[in-house]
């Protein structure tokens, strides 16, 4: 079946770098830039944007704080504050990331004609691994 929205190649190494070098930003970017695609193979909108979108902006702003860090002299209380909210925030993104791994995943099975995607894989590498089998169903020789 043909698809108006086609998945990218993309190298999974390239991937978890850009996510290290971004402080885990790139994660909810890798649902944003493919959920025309995802939600396309489902039928329905399966990837709602909001969930990634809220995650990018959290991502984005503990990135800017953290990278600022580095120049300006924060104040202890304030580093102490930003510690406790920071905590939350990071799980409550991660377990987004893993929920819409979980949803792409079972879009994938449906889907791909290639072996079905694994559980372990992806709870462990979510985006990284979804890529991969990406790479694999479309571009592999």
């Amino acid at each position: 079946m043909d698809y108006e929205h086609d998945f990218k190649k993309a190298s999974v190494f390239l991937r978890v770098i850009i996510s290290l070098v971004t402080y885990g930003v790139y994660l909810p970017y890798w649902f944003i830039s493919r959920s025309k695609a995802i939600n396309e193979r489902a039928g329905q909108e399966m990837i709602p944007l909001v969930m990634p979108y809220i995650v990018l902006v959290i991502y984005s702003i503990q990135a800017c704080f953290y990278t600022s860090a580095y120049f300006i002299d924060y104040s202890d209380q304030l580093k102490s504050t930003v510690d406790v909210i920071d905590t939350p925030l990071t799980y409550g993104g991660m377990a987004v990331i893993v929920y819409l791994s979980f949803v792409t995943r079972k879009i994938f099975n449906d889907t791909f004609e290639t072996k079905k995607t694994r559980f372990v894989w992806t709870l462990l590498f979510g985006p990284f691994y979804l890529q991969y089998k990406v790479n694999k169903e479309y571009y592999s020789d």
